[in-house]
């Protein structure tokens, strides 16, 4: 009976609950999604079951913590210059 239950999707409206786990499966192959490097203006955008595999050669990924740790570091030199203009 859940199973004939109608089920919502950004795109179909009216879907079986019982096709909605096969749909998913299907659909989340042709997702398209960033890099998680995209916080740090990394513009790569692939299939979702691309991502893995970019994500072992993604360079960007492989020198996020110092990336970070610079971009931390420009962000506190930036406080400092704003608070120094101030006085």
């Amino acid at each position: 009976m859940k199973d004939l239950m109608p089920v919502e999707t950004h795109l179909i409206l009216n879907m079986q609950r019982g096709s909605f786990k096969d749909h998913l499966k299907r659909c989340r192959k042709t997702i398209m999604c960033s890099c998680s490097v995209s916080d740090i203006q990394y513009p790569w955008i692939g299939l979702k079951d691309q991502l893995s595999s970019h994500l072992s050669q993604c360079s960007y990924e492989q020198i996020r913590p110092i990336l970070n740790q610079i971009l931390e570091e420009n962000h506190r030199l930036k406080q400092k210059l704003n608070k120094l203009k101030e006085k």
